[in-house]
């Protein structure tokens, strides 16, 4: 898992503990363990690296609608 990968799960595992307000870019950096700068090489704010967490999600849930859909006869 590379770092951009790393802090989008703990993101989204601290969002759903703490909520989006209640986790801070500081907590997301601490549980990476790293400072809150190299948090910022990837994402521009707490809102980019959420808005990354529903495009990866909408993917997701793509592939696996692709995957199970049943052809129509």
């Amino acid at each position: 898992m590379n770092a951009k990968e790393r802090i989008v799960y703990i993101s989204l595992e601290l969002f759903a503990q703490k909520g989006f307000s209640g986790a801070s870019v500081r907590d997301i950096a601490s549980v990476v363990g790293v400072r809150e700068s190299p948090l910022y090489k990837h994402f521009k704010n707490k809102q980019d690296i959420l808005d990354n967490i529903l495009v990866i999600m909408k993917e997701r849930i793509e592939l696996v609608y692709q995957e199970n859909e049943v052809p129509r006869s």
